[in-house]
């Protein structure tokens, strides 16, 4: 136990895969399956929303577009991990060959897996029964996260240079960019650590406690402590300024409430629509801030509790403190959708006109606007 790391933040140990289920891994199944469910619903509303309701394809609706898919794959695998996981012992069968073919006994020594060819079984324990594919999905969310707190940061702070720093191409480099970045910590354990031997899979033993130590180390930064303080570095300065035009605007309003000297010109009073032009960026801006402090409140004890793990320290696995802090950070995945159903007035609108099956109208009626405009400019652009 002292010469093993755990490849992801929520782990589990070498023995675990040999062993047929128990209780606790029907009820981890369980809990993979209900919150992959509400995942896969919540989310899916989401894209609808952001993808196909929402006219304006604004960065932040690209991002929060991305966010869902993220989540929602990410549910997807809870599901089918949680599923697949019943059939482990039988997809992994292994059988030991009792003689090579000459007559010699070759029992314990060699064998091979009834239902799978050796390159397959080794694919699985390196990258389905460690569970890379679903941590990988855990750290492109973190980061997709990370960017679109950057992405706000330049809206409210540096309106002048946004459009040319965040445009819509480069918004979707950065997309990219994250699914192909983010996982690179989950490259390292899938690859060095996972092997395939007989009958199940496991840990290389060549790893000493010390290169355990630096890749938990390295996991914890890369995935919680580095994500983490970008985005409570952002929040403070984007609420900061917000306060501070907030109080810039008071200040302005009052001087046009305050009653005009009998020298001067009487001052027009504005409308209070024209006090709001900014709710909707300090809306997002706010709900994008509610996400970040649900991530860290749902990754934090599991990634804390894993570091302490991997320095040698305690961690029983089949405890409530661990079963807590993977329920947590799974619950992750399926949260966001009910903090926009909360916070933002767009998403509670493309939800009624989606339960009113109003869409369908919408859709039609952006495709007769898009017509009559091409049409008008057709004709506007052969009139001299």
């Amino acid at each position: 136990m002292d010469n093993m790391t755990v490849s992801t933040a929520v782990g589990h140990t070498p023995t675990e895969i040999v062993h047929t289920l128990s209780a606790n891994d029907i009820v981890s199944i369980v809990v993979y399956v209900v919150i992959g469910t509400f995942g896969i619903i919540g989310n899916t509303l989401v894209m609808i929303v952001f993808g196909l309701l929402t006219q304006k394809k604004s960065q932040v609706n690209m991002f929060i577009f991305d966010q869902a898919l993220i989540d929602g794959c990410t549910s997807v695998l809870l599901i089918l991990f949680g599923v697949v996981n019943v059939f482990r012992p039988r997809i992994m069968a292994y059988e030991e060959d009792l003689d090579d073919g000459a007559g010699n006994d070759t029992s314990g020594v060699t064998g091979h897996f009834i239902h799978l060819s050796p390159s397959t079984a080794e694919f699985l324990c390196r990258f389905w029964w460690s569970r890379f594919f679903l941590f990988a999905s855990f750290a492109i969310s973190t980061w997709n996260l990370t960017v679109m707190s950057i992405e706000r940061y330049w809206a409210v702070l540096h309106p002048m240079t946004y459009s040319r720093n965040f445009s819509r191409r480069r918004a979707l480099i950065m997309m990219l960019l994250i699914w192909l970045i983010a996982p690179i910590m989950q490259y390292v354990p899938t690859i060095f650590q996972w092997t395939c031997g007989p009958g199940s899979c496991v840990y290389e033993a060549s790893w000493s406690k010390a290169a355990g130590i630096v890749l938990g180390v390295s996991l914890f930064i890369w995935e919680l402590v580095l994500p983490v303080c970008i985005m409570a570095f952002v929040y403070y300065n984007i609420i900061t300024e917000m306060r501070k035009k907030k109080i810039a605007l008071q200040q302005k309003k009052k001087k046009l409430v305050d009653p005009p000297s009998a020298t001067s010109t009487p001052t027009r009073m504005p409308n209070r629509g024209a006090s709001k032009i900014v709710h909707p960026s300090r809306n997002i801006t706010m709900t994008l801030c509610i996400l970040f402090a649900v991530y860290t409140i749902c990754w934090t004890p599991n990634q804390i509790t894993f570091l302490q793990f991997n320095f040698g320290g305690p961690l029983n696995f089949t405890g409530a403190w661990y079963h807590i802090t993977v329920t947590l950070a799974f619950l992750n995945c399926c949260v966001n959708p009910f903090i926009y159903a909360l916070r933002l007035q767009k998403f509670k609108k493309g939800m009624a006109m989606l339960m009113q099956g109003r869409w369908h109208r919408r859709s039609r009626e952006s495709r007769a606007k898009i017509t009559e405009s091409t049409s008008f400019n057709g004709l506007d652009s052969h009139t001299v």
